[in-house]
């Protein structure tokens, strides 16, 4: 679960990137549905969190943002 929690991080942080462009870009609908897609995954996060209280969760998940957040900027520059 801890690989999995790591990889929805990093795609959620990615997506975030993508979608700050977009909305640079005036795409409206493009920004709306990245948006519902990473509110998606970050509220499924939320509920596995706080059902098993996993600190290890919440730093792997980090960890993954980081990382896509890091990919996300590079590759829009």
């Amino acid at each position: 679960m801890t690989l999995l929690l790591f990889a929805i991080g990093c795609v959620e942080w990615l997506l975030a990137a993508v979608r700050t462009v977009a909305c640079a870009s005036g795409r409206a609908k493009v920004s709306a549905c990245l948006v519902f897609c990473e509110t998606v995954l970050g509220l499924g996060v939320l509920r596995y969190v706080v059902l098993d209280n996993s600190w290890g969760g919440i730093v792997t998940y980090s960890l993954g943002g980081a990382l896509g957040m890091w990919y996300g900027c590079r590759r829009t520059q």
